[in-house]
């Protein structure tokens, strides 16, 4: 740095006339934006800004804590807001022991010799313009500190408001974020409680097969019942996973136009099992003219099966369930009375908050996690919808009204689906680390024709894929030392004959997209059904068949 150049302009800082252009020119000589300089006023105890320069700044904490900070001697640094409250610069202050604060905002700064030159001469400076300042009268004096001292109270009581609105959002947020803890940590303990219902019946169930003959009596029962809660345990995870995947943007709907009637029916029947065994009385009134909605058919019965099973469980035997449709303009609506315990008032505005329940003695009665309702709205929301909760109370029964927008279009042609013919492929690889899996897979496949073989990590599935040479190879995706991806693309290079297909416990579509680019032919979700996986196995094995 030139250190006669320093010394030239702090010589022209030091004297009154000019001074705010001789603060431009050297800020501009230290490589800063812009330079203030303060002085430590001795009766009031604070640093007032030099005479010629600025004479007011930005209020707010930032200044009122580097300020705070230069009643010590020595090199401060910190964000200010400068030249408004709305933008904010770096700030680095000298400050003197006798009361010289030399602030330079912004900018790259390069200090020098600036301590040694500067600060002495304009330290004397500054403190003979105020002498003489002084001297020229106590009434001049008193407006310029009343000024001052006005703007430092300004200052502050923005500062105190600032701290309090803080204060006061801080408050809101901890009692938040303590409530939902509390609820998640209940959902946690209800997620196991309910994870182990359908559990328990099932081990059961094994205990007793174990020690009978496939041709008794009771054989089917139990087998009976180790399905129905297996399709429990599954529809309780398909639930969690449904309200993650819309959390996270991850659910995109095939929207066509659908007959509500048909959806609305649909979910009448899956529930009716449910409406029958409490003795309820089901009625459906539905409008003359047709009601065509754009929507995604399978969601659109979820929402109204969870509704409708919500009424069946939460109404007393031998109770009504009511559902009418009406359509107003361009909008129809769709009502779920019941006769059933109702709703407390209190929280009809939370009832489709993820986490929030009913009492959980009621609720725990009743079964089922409590998230039904949120994936409901959530599923009505990306249709476009809305949907309303009443009740009058406990006791007085509940109502669900389901908005949809109507649409003009019109429906597209169905077509017949052809049945599902077995698979000419016979030769099955499969592919899973969990033995129990694996084997139950295997011997499925066997009993359905099949010559099966299994392998129970990555690599030893693709040297079981060479010796073997099936036609479909089942791979899962979360294999030991090489994992389902990298197996199906050594095999498309290795096996391009073969078809490969995935077995997932991850169903969002950018697992399936992820699927699709690593090279397999289809992507299966877990559990997995055997229909399913033999429509799949024939349809990946009719590319195989000679024309």
């Amino acid at each position: 740095m030139d250190e006669v150049k320093t010394l030239e302009l702090s010589c022209a800082l030091a004297r009154l006339a000019g001074r705010d252009g001789a603060a431009s020119s050297l800020a501009r000589h230290l490589r800063a934006d812009t330079l203030l300089l303060f002085v430590r006023d001795p009766e009031l105890g604070a640093f007032l800004p030099a005479p010629g320069l600025p004479q007011t700044i930005p209020g707010g904490p930032e200044w009122a804590d580097l300020l705070s900070r230069c009643q010590s001697p020595g090199e401060h640094r910190g964000k200010v807001a400068f030249p408004d409250k709305e933008s904010r610069c770096d700030a680095l202050a000298l400050s003197s022991e006798d009361g010289l604060v030399f602030a330079l905002l912004g900018g790259r700064p390069s200090l020098g010799d600036v301590r040694m030159l500067c600060l002495p001469l304009l330290t004397a400076a500054l403190r003979a313009e105020l002498a003489a300042e002084a001297a020229r009268g106590r009434e001049r004096a008193a407006r310029v500190e009343a000024r001052h001292a006005a703007t430092l109270t300004t200052a502050l009581d923005a500062t105190r408001a600032d701290l309090e609105r803080t204060l006061s959002e801080t408050r809101r947020l901890n009692a938040e974020l303590k409530s939902s803890d509390q609820a998640k940590d209940e959902f946690l303990a209800m997620l196991a409680h309910e994870l182990r219902n359908p559990l328990s019946p099932i081990v059961s169930a094994l205990d007793i097969l174990r020690g009978q003959q496939p041709g008794t009596p009771s054989f089917g029962k139990f087998l009976d019942v180790i399905d129905r809660q297996a399709r429990h345990l599954t529809r309780l995870v398909d639930d969690l996973l449904d309200v993650s995947r819309i959390s996270r943007g991850l659910i995109e709907l095939r929207r066509d136009p659908i007959m509500l009637k048909s959806a609305l029916l649909q979910a009448v029947d899956s529930v009716r099992p449910l409406v029958e065994s409490e003795r309820h009385t089901l009625s459906v009134s539905l409008p003359e003219e047709p009601v065509v909605v754009l929507a995604d058919a399978v969601r659109l019965t979820q929402v109204f099966s969870n509704l409708l099973t919500n009424a069946a469980k939460y109404t007393n035997p031998g109770g009504r369930i009511e559902v009418t449709v009406s359509r107003e303009g361009g909008t129809v609506s769709v009502h779920v009375r019941d006769s059933g315990i109702g709703i407390e008032k209190d929280m009809l505005s939370r009832v489709f908050d993820l986490f929030m329940q009913a009492p959980r003695a009621l609720d725990r009665a009743k079964g089922g996690l409590g998230i039904g309702l949120t994936l409901v709205r959530r599923l009505i929301a990306l249709h476009g919808g809305s949907i309303e909760a009443k009740s009058e109370g406990v006791g007085k029964g509940s109502e669900f009204i389901v908005r949809l927008p109507v649409t003009e279009q019109r429906l597209q042609g169905t077509q017949a689906t052809p049945p599902v013919a077995r698979a000419d492929s016979r030769r099955v690889l499969v592919v899973e680390d969990n033995t129990d899996a694996a084997e139950m897979l295997a011997e499925t496949l066997r009993l359905s024709g099949f010559t099966v073989r299994v392998a129970s990590d990555g690599e030893a599935g693709l040297a079981a894929a060479l010796e073997f040479t099936p036609e479909v190879v089942l791979v899962d995706i979360g294999l030991p030392k090489m994992d389902g991806y990298a197996v199906a693309g050594e095999l498309r290079m290795r096996l391009p004959d073969a078809k490969v297909v995935a077995l997932s416990g991850y169903g969002g579509e950018e697992y399936r997209s992820r699927g699709h680019g690593a090279g397999f032919d289809a992507y299966l979700v877990k559990p997995i059904e055997l229909d399913s996986l033999l429509a799949v196995l024939d349809s990946v094995g009719k590319s195989t068949r000679p024309h």
